[in-house]
């Protein structure tokens, strides 16, 4: 796997930085994103809890499983995104 250009896809750059342990990489990528995922994960269900538990999943799934981004087949935001639409897929 290629190492991800931070300038052109920051997210990919701070998830690489993940995938080497990085744990304010890990930090950083909240800090940017969670805001945007909450927003999304609300408009699959409006009720806060439900959502924010979402997110608390989704960012593990991110810490613990942080090799199944791979920037040669999408960029970090659209991966982010991706597993914002994918959640929950398993239980249903």
């Amino acid at each position: 796997m290629s190492t991800p250009d931070p300038l052109q896809d920051p997210c990919a750059g701070l998830l690489f930085e993940i995938q080497r342990g990085d744990e304010a990489a890990f930090a950083e990528l909240y800090r940017r994103y969670a805001g945007t995922l909450l927003l999304l994960l609300l408009k699959k269900s409006p009720e806060k809890n439900a959502a924010e538990n979402a997110l608390a999943e989704i960012f593990t799934h991110i810490w613990t499983r942080p090799f199944a981004f791979d920037p040669a087949k999408e960029t970090g935001r659209a991966w982010l995104c991706g597993l914002v639409a994918r959640h929950g897929e398993d239980r249903r």
